[in-house]
């Protein structure tokens, strides 16, 4: 996970991505608000897959969020 904390950096301020093989084959950033397949063969997957996914991804975002408050 990665987490940008500068407005105004053209980047997501929050984005997972996930490799195999160091191919990126997942990937869920702030913009999108949903994982999303970067693999043809992951678009097989099971749909409860990404909707499980992308609300672990929501929840992770989010306590970077309030760590980032915090700091």
């Amino acid at each position: 996970a990665t987490g940008v904390s500068a407005p105004g950096s053209g980047l997501s301020e929050y984005s997972e991505v996930g490799y195999v093989d160091d191919r990126e084959i997942v990937n869920y950033n702030s913009s999108s608000g949903r994982m999303i397949s970067r693999a043809r063969w992951m678009e097989k997957v099971d749909p409860g897959y990404w909707e499980r996914n992308t609300q672990n991804a929501k929840g992770h975002e989010a306590v970077f969020r309030y760590n980032v408050k915090t700091l």
